[in-house]
């Protein structure tokens, strides 16, 4: 479930912001998206790789499980940042907003859900970083363990 909200946190940034609007792009918060999500990529994907053939080196191990500890707040503050910036340009061209009068009689206002959807950064924020707390602790003190 963390990987899935993980994921779709940036598979909706990319389709439902950056990609839709002019503001997002051109907003502080992409470099920090993209400095963020790149190096924890590369850790985790060196991590991986090396993982297969059971050659992982101690400091990649620590990278795999450290980094977000600032690269995630890093991430959120970027995501964030485009979302806001998207906001005023979402809201004067209506972008993904349904009005009524329709067939189906159903109302949606993207602008709304997007500010929905960033102040549900607030409670899941803690969970996801108390995950990966927890998964850190976890794989780190298998290591110590086994140098033991």
């Amino acid at each position: 479930m963390v990987v899935l909200m993980q994921v779709y946190s940036r598979v909706f940034l990319v389709c439902g912001v950056l990609l839709t609007t002019q503001g997002a792009p051109s907003s502080p918060g992409l470099p920090l998206c993209v400095l963020a999500w790149s190096i924890t990529e590369i850790v985790r994907y060196g991590y991986y790789a090396l993982n297969l053939i059971n050659s992982v080196p101690q400091s990649l191990l620590f990278l795999r499980y450290s980094t977000f500890l600032i690269l995630y707040p890093l991430g959120i503050t970027g995501e964030l940042l485009c979302m806001y910036h998207a906001l005023d340009e979402i809201a004067s061209e209506k972008l993904f907003t349904i009005l009524m009068p329709n067939t189906w009689n159903f109302v949606f206002n993207y602008y709304y859900f997007l500010i929905f959807y960033m102040l549900l950064y607030i409670p899941l924020f803690p969970v996801l970083f108390g995950h990966m707390l927890k998964q850190r602790n976890k794989m780190l003190s298998k290591d110590i363990k086994k140098q033991v």
